[in-house]
């Protein structure tokens, strides 16, 4: 897994693009063509490739599949779309409509026998049979928002496989398409994995049916598996792990810039959009070079703005030195044409591009924190991440206190709450029934709860809570520096939001704590995995994963090792939802790693990438 799964991802794309020829075949890769997806396809490219990225890829139009459409002769048209009975009728129905000179079809994932039969007598009927010149089978059938990080795009699989009026049939399926969106990845990395899950739940169902496909795609492979090209080591280890192992994180409220973005923004696609004081929407996209998300996307978000304010001075720098060396009051003001009179003006003139580019990216970060600045308020969100820290030994009349603010909002007082209940072993009976009326009288819906109730219930799940970490004054004097910055680097922006005026009252909450580095359940379980020879580093409890089920796909009788290798890179995938706090928990433990001199690498992705907001309300839907 040297490639990232995005970088892996877009190569399969372009490849497509260009009607899998030779990338050295300059002709071919120079056909100009019409690209039509349905709406997972369009998920898939929106999240790695934008406009440009597809002109340079020779697409002059793309569009949807199910769109109305006019002819456009003598153009080649490349179909990225699902194998569905919909879709092949659709696609006849483009060919014998003439629609376009040629059709180049891919699938998302491996297309069924008798859709392609479907297909082949649909075509053969209307005499166009002869116009697809490709098929192909992509296995590309996830959305990859970040280099390691990808998402099934399935909704409401926790409500599917938790709420008792949901069909076997329709929990059947969501196991079928988990399934064939994990194998795609797998193929995509190009590396046989070893399967590793909990019994007992729908990780199992989930692994077991991989496990079966990938067995047939060994034999079936014209690659060779043999035994000798990889080992244990080089393989990486698939974990694969049912949501109600930990719902904590689901819930909690982040202090990290991308988890932030996701909670009190609206980011889907790798697109922000936010919303301003008239109701009035604009978008902002997170591509892949945008610099600044990349290196930023996991840093508390006090340092964000700190940060923003570093770049911000590169940026004034550079550009002083460039009016000094041309003579120019603007660098706005560099004419093209002008270009080769010194070798300054061309030196400038190359570099302004890049520039404006970086500028831009980061007007576009100082508008996306100012709204997240302004959600950190309105909501107190600082004052619920620091109760969050020490939530099992929070007092009682703090809780209470905290559930009948009036000031806070209802949907945080029930996440506030939820963590609590899961934090701690038990509530007496009249104590619990004192919160739900507190909860109650605060306008808070009681269903997530009973939701949460039966779940612990069935599965007996116990949350043990990670060793709170007490930071020292130096990290604190840094959380209380980046907010500093935020007041500078945003005041302008601030005061248009209404905002600054409160802005001491927010950095008093908060400037005495930092959140802790400890590792969440997710990311425990895996250095468990990954690491077995330090898997006891917490000695109140047995490994987490003594007992967890072993597959290997290339093996005929796959056994378990009686000492169980460490591995290098994984591969974690949740059944039920994931979400960014537990992404980027991953991604500080690899950081960790790399300073203890073991070089570790992570790809986590979920059946769908959730916020706290929307799991709240998938709950409500699974009493």
């Amino acid at each position: 897994m040297s490639s990232s799964l995005r970088d892996l991802q877009i190569s399969s794309i372009k490849r497509l693009l260009s009607l899998h020829s030779d990338s050295k075949a300059t002709v071919e890769n120079s056909i100009w063509k019409v690209l039509i997806f349905d709406s997972l396809g369009q998920d898939v490219i929106s999240s790695v490739l934008r406009v440009n990225d597809l002109r340079e890829a020779g697409v002059t139009v793309h569009m949807q599949l199910k769109a109305d459409r006019q002819p456009i002769a003598d153009v080649p048209a490349v179909y990225f779309v699902e194998p569905t009975p919909e879709n092949i009728q659709r696609i006849a129905d483009d060919l014998t409509k003439g629609l376009y000179d040629s059709a180049y079809l891919n699938f998302s994932s491996s297309i069924p026998r008798t859709l392609l039969e479907d297909l082949a007598a649909l075509t053969a009927t209307n005499g166009v049979a002869g116009n697809i010149k490709q098929v192909y089978d992509q296995s590309l059938n996830f959305v990859v928002s970040e280099p390691d990080l990808f998402s099934l795009r399935q909704k409401d699989v926790f409500h599917m496989l938790n709420a008792p009026s949901v069909a076997e049939a329709a929990v059947e399926s969501a196991i079928e398409k988990m399934v064939t969106g994990l194998f795609s990845v797998v193929v995509t990395l190009d590396n046989i994995p070893i399967i590793r899950c909990p019994g007992g739940n729908a990780a199992e169902m989930v692994a077991r049916k991989l496990d079966s496909r990938l067995r047939d795609y060994v034999l079936n492979s014209r690659q060779n598996y043999s035994a000798s090209q990889s080992t244990h080591y080089q393989r990486p280890v698939l974990v694969i792990l049912d949501r109600t192992i930990d719902l904590v994180s689901m819930v909690s409220h982040s202090w990290t810039y991308q988890a932030l973005v996701h909670d009190l923004c609206e980011l889907s696609l790798n697109r922000v959009t936010l919303t301003d004081a008239d109701e009035k929407k604009k978008s902002y996209d997170l591509d892949t070079h945008d610099f600044f998300w990349a290196s930023n996307a996991n840093t508390v978000f006090p340092s964000v703005a700190e940060n923003i304010q570093v770049e911000l001075d590169r940026f004034t720098r550079e550009k002083a030195e460039i009016t000094r060396k041309t003579g120019i009051t603007d660098i706005d003001d560099l004419d093209p044409a002008k270009a080769g009179t010194t070798l300054h003006l061309h030196a400038a003139l190359k570099a302004l591009p890049e520039m404006q580019a970086r500028k831009s990216t980061l007007d576009m970060h100082m508008t996306i924190a100012t709204a997240v600045l302004k959600g950190v308020q309105e909501r107190s969100i600082d004052k619920f991440v620091e109760s969050e820290e020490t939530i099992a030994r929070i007092p009682k009349a703090q809780l209470l206190a905290a559930i009948k603010d009036s000031e806070r909002q209802p949907q945080d007082k029930m996440r506030l709450f939820l963590i609590y209940y899961l934090s701690v072993e038990e509530i007496k009976k009249l104590e619990m029934q004192e919160y739900e009326n507190a909860l109650t009288e605060a306008g808070c819906d009681l269903s997530p709860l009973s939701a949460v109730k039966k779940v612990r219930e069935l599965t007996r799940m116990s949350i043990v809570t990670a060793p709170v970490v007490v930071q020292q004054n130096t990290a604190q004097d840094q959380l209380f520096r980046g907010f500093s910055s935020l007041k500078n680097t945003l005041g302008a922006r601030m005061q248009e939001a209404g905002i600054a005026e409160n802005f001491n009252t927010l950095i008093t909450g908060v400037k005495n704590f930092l959140p802790s580095s400890s590792n969440l359940t997710v990311t425990r379980i895996v250095e468990s995995l990954m690491n077995p020879e330090s898997s006891q580093s917490y000695t109140s409890q047995t490994s987490l994963t003594e007992d967890y089920l072993y597959f290997d796909p290339r093996a005929k009788n796959a056994q378990k090792p009686v000492r169980p290798p460490s591995f290098n890179e994984a591969v974690v995938f949740m059944v039920g939802g994931g979400n960014y706090v537990e992404y980027g928990n991953l991604l500080d433990w690899v950081e960790r790693q790399k300073v203890a001199g073991r070089t570790k690498r992570i790809v986590y992705g979920a059946s769908e990438i959730v916020s706290p907001t929307q799991f709240v309300e998938e709950l409500s839907r699974s009493q």
